[in-house]
């Protein structure tokens, strides 16, 4: 029979405060040492009174009465000095006992208030600590933190019994144990997958949206423009400010933007589980930062059930970017095939069919989050019609028609109304009745957009910058569901 092994938790490498560790022990180690004392005392009294037994059996008639007198001192003088250490050591161990017992008991209480009030503060504003690694996107209650002298792992690095600002290292280093206080300058790793989390990660409110959408559907080109929009019109209102967690992502980020500047296309995204890309968001008035978690999975992760179960992350989301790609409507694509294909170069169209990618998305929702047989999923969802600059469909659900819809219907307001009914009317017409049913029935706000990352096909002899269209509006649409961003606040 085989045993199975039991995983040991790792002690903890600091040192308990005195009154909850060390100040019990030694009060344990002063009782025995007063007991051993005592009994040291008793036992050197009754050796002479064992001496003297021995002289009165040897001794004369005449002393015998002096040396029983004798005899019965040493072993009154043992009981007694037996009996005062005794009493000695019950008055101080009560004593220690009394005054260690109130220490902790002061140091537990202020222990619980700080732990209830940090519970009522991550409560109030959903902090947690999430993981943006692939194969993990564990939610910890609480990283690894690492000693920057000796490089030991803390694993309970909050107000306990190890102290209550700080934690003493072994190396002696003081750890603070509050993210404000200067915790925050910890390095620290995720418990689950033991790989590393950026600073800034448990600082505030986290926001996760994936991106779903087949193969070459532009998720990724979506992404980088939105993001690019949403950054460099907020900033400049002096009012947000959003900063990169990981200084890697930044970089590629940055080298991204800069070859769309140069009218050049960012490769393929390879990865069926990606690392979220994480990024602070600063906003005005708010207590906490709001942390963005946007996921671009490669499309291929929605072509089969085994990867697309590996995007466990849905069960945080706040908000979902449905991407179509309208080569990827099988009415479509066989109406305008030609046309396709003259341009497949650049335009480089998804194959993948659209309800097969909706499928599977709703799939991970019902694993993650649970059936809703009677209510909607409480998150919104933006249904994103892409490359919209090719097949003169810009002219169909873009800005064009929808001013055209405009002068002809006063009842739209803005442009947006206008595009939300157009590319709803565009994917009935073209045989997706089902899936517009599917997310009206599952979803309790669904909103419809169009919009080219890029502003127009790519092209090796036309190297301008990339001018996208409207990327930014279903990024705003979503934070203000969530009441993030206010869209009147937008500068255009």
């Amino acid at each position: 029979m085989q045993q199975q092994e039991v995983q040991q938790k790792p002690s903890e490498p600091a040192q308990k405060m005195y009154v909850c560790g060390q100040g019990w022990d030694s009060l344990h180690a002063t009782r025995k040492a007063l007991y051993r004392q005592a009994e040291m005392g008793a036992v050197e009294w009754q050796g002479y009174a064992a001496r003297i037994t021995q002289v009165i059996e040897s001794a004369g008639c005449l002393l015998i009465g002096w040396l029983y007198l004798a005899w019965l001192m040493c072993m009154l003088i043992s009981v007694l000095v037996y009996l005062f250490l005794v009493v000695v050591i019950v008055v101080l161990f009560l004593g220690g006992f009394l005054l260690l017992s109130l220490g902790a008991g002061a140091c537990l209480l202020l222990i619980g208030l700080l732990r209830s009030c940090h519970w009522l503060y991550t409560k109030a504003f959903t902090i947690t600590y999430d993981c943006p690694n692939p194969h993990c996107y564990n939610r910890e209650p609480l990283p690894i933190f690492i000693c920057p002298v000796c490089q030991r792992q803390h694993r309970q690095l909050h107000p306990n019994t190890y102290g209550i600002w700080t934690h003493r290292c072994h190396c002696t280093t003081k750890l603070h144990t509050i993210e404000r206080a200067g915790r925050y300058k910890l390095a620290r790793y995720c418990p689950g997958c033991n790989n590393r989390l950026d600073h800034g990660i448990g600082e505030g409110t986290n926001i996760h949206l994936p991106l779903i959408g087949g193969p070459s559907a532009g998720k990724t080109l979506y992404m980088t423009s939105a993001l690019n929009s949403l950054i460099t019109t907020y900033n400049s209102t002096r009012q947000y400010h959003f900063s990169f967690l990981n200084r890697l992502q930044e970089a590629n980020f940055t080298t991204t933007v800069q070859r769309l500047q140069h009218g050049q296309t960012p490769p393929k995204t390879p990865e069926d589980v990606p690392l979220a890309y994480t990024v602070k968001m600063d906003v005005p008035r708010g207590l906490v930062p709001k942390i963005l978690y946007l996921y671009d999975a490669g499309g291929e992760a929605y072509n089969a059930n085994e990867r697309t179960d590996l995007q466990t992350y849905y069960k945080y989301v706040c908000g979902l970017i449905f991407i179509i790609d309208p080569c990827a409507i099988t009415r479509f694509r066989h109406q305008h095939a030609q046309q396709i294909n003259a341009l497949t170069t650049s335009l480089r169209p998804c194959t993948s069919e659209i309800m097969q990618v909706h499928d599977r998305m709703m799939r991970m929702l019902e694993k993650s989050q649970g059936v809703r047989k009677r209510t909607r999923y409480p998150f919104p969802i933006a249904v994103v019609v892409t490359k919209v600059d090719a097949l003169a469909l810009e002219y169909t659900i873009g800005a064009q028609a929808a001013r055209y819809l405009m002068s002809k219907d006063p009842t739209y307001t803005t442009e947006g109304d206008a595009i939300h009914d157009l590319v709803q009317v565009f994917l009935r017409n073209y045989g997706l009745s089902d899936l517009l049913r599917n997310l009206e029935y599952h979803f309790s706000h669904v909103r419809y957009f169009s919009c080219s990352s890029l502003g127009r096909l790519p092209s090796e002899i036309n190297t301008s910058a990339f001018v996208p269209l409207r990327t930014l509006d279903p990024f705003l649409w979503l934070l203000s569901q969530g009441g993030i961003i206010k869209q009147a606040q937008r500068e255009h």
